[in-house]
């Protein structure tokens, strides 16, 4: 089995931004403050109407969906 490119293999397969969770914290017409997982926030742009505190799922700079609400725990290992 020919294997090609494992550069061009690698970067098609994490290619394009990674779809996260965040927290809205204030939103005005169409644009949130969410906080992100790693306590920072940032401006993102949304379709919708998304509570305060409810959970969204961010890829780039946009709001693409409700997310559930669910308790997030950090293990260090």
């Amino acid at each position: 089995m020919a294997m090609g490119n494992l550069w061009k293999l690698f970067t098609d397969a994490t290619r394009g931004d990674a779809q996260q969770i965040a927290t809205v914290r204030d939103r005005t017409e169409t644009k949130y403050t969410v906080e992100m997982s790693s306590g920072n926030y940032t401006d993102v742009q949304g379709q919708g109407s998304y509570e305060t505190g409810s959970k969204v799922f961010i890829k780039g700079s946009q709001i693409i969906g409700q997310a559930p609400n669910l308790d997030y725990t950090e293990i260090e290992v």
